[in-house]
């Protein structure tokens, strides 16, 4: 699976870069560097909302195996 905060940043350099080398008054192709930038931001989205994901998955298992473990250790008590 391709990191998208890896691709992100890669659309932010080249997007700066493009913007760098193109002379003014390029008519459509001045727009392609904001279109890049653009694409980023999306992609950073993409994985904030991936990383909340990830979060809330390992939050759930932590809290099966705290509360396997719990049960484990009321049942060797008794």
């Amino acid at each position: 699976m391709v990191r998208s905060h890896y691709v992100s940043a890669a659309c932010f350099v080249f997007s700066g870069i493009v913007d760098a080398l193109l002379p003014a008054g390029m008519g459509w192709i001045q727009q392609i560097p904001q279109v890049v930038l653009f694409a980023g931001v999306v992609l950073i989205l993409v994985a904030l909302f991936s990383l909340i994901g990830y979060g809330f998955k390992t939050m759930s298992i932590r809290k099966m195996q705290f509360d396997n473990n719990r049960s484990r250790s009321k049942g060797r008590a008794s």
